[in-house]
């Protein structure tokens, strides 16, 4: 056997305008997902949903469940490569492919890796006998681009990831508090993009929409917990109005507040 043995490429693809809604996904393989353009809704087993948006690195292991779709009226720039066979565990066990809840990662360049992964995507089509030794050689290249920390973060020794993990944190912790992230930026000795960019990482939300999150999920145990009034909800989980949520909880819940309070 051959190093490169041990690897079936079962299929890749790249599609412009992706419009698919995956519930509860298990699958036999391990998936290499790149978002290029647009956003998408993704779960994995046992974790609450988050949007990604790209350019973001997403993958999907085998024997777990994920669920992930287009945003409604939206389609998204997907490509992927899938594969099977014993050196995936061994991809695994080696930590080139990270077990992480958190299974997404933003590029370091993400022209450069969109770029290489077009390579994949045309050779595991083509499937010519001789290419398999450079698709595998191509494919570990592009698992260990997703699991390597953004220069940026090397360069801050880590430093700056922590701190936004301890700001997401607080936001959660204090979601109704008139929270400024630009400001927050400043005094963590970041700029904006950047602190943006390493949320989406840890957190898979940028910051404003992380912050409307935190203060749904507030208000909706605020109203099961018995809340006077819808009002009284919104204005404790930091909503300037009840209409204010009423409108978020109808897009990202598919509820009214007050079904909230009669269950």
């Amino acid at each position: 056997m051959s190093y490169f043995d041990g690897l079936v490429f079962i299929g890749a693809d790249e599609v412009p305008d992706c419009r698919i809604q995956l519930g509860d996904y298990c699958e036999d393989a391990l998936a290499l997902n790149f978002l290029w353009q647009g956003q998408i809704h993704f779960r994995t087993e046992g974790r609450p949903s988050v949007r990604l948006k790209g350019p973001m690195i997403y993958w999907t292991l085998p024997g777990k469940r994920y669920s992930y779709g287009n945003v409604p009226g939206e389609g998204w720039h997907q490509l992927w490569v899938l594969v099977r066979g014993q050196r995936v565990e061994a991809m695994l066990r080696g930590g080139l492919v990270p077990r992480t809840e958190t299974p997404w990662s933003v590029p370091g360049d993400s022209e450069a890796f969109l770029a290489d992964l077009r390579v994949l995507v045309r050779m595991v089509r083509g499937a010519r006998a001789g290419d398999a030794a450079r698709m595998t050689a191509l494919l570990e290249r592009l698992f260990l681009e997703a699991s390597l920390p953004s220069p940026a973060s090397e360069r801050d020794g880590g430093t700056a990831r922590e701190r936004v993990r301890r700001l997401a944190e607080h936001v959660a912790g204090e979601p109704a508090k008139p929270w400024d992230f630009a400001r927050e930026a400043k005094q963590s000795g970041m700029s904006y993009p950047h602190l943006r960019r390493l949320f989406y990482a840890e957190t898979g939300h940028g910051p404003t929409d992380y912050l409307l999150d935190c203060r749904l999920r507030d208000a909706a145990a605020r109203l099961r917990g018995g809340a006077p009034s819808v009002k009284a909800a919104a204005y404790a989980a930091g909503f300037r109005d009840a209409h204010s949520l009423a409108r978020l909880m109808r897009q990202r819940l598919g509820v009214m507040p007050s079904e909230l309070r009669t269950r």
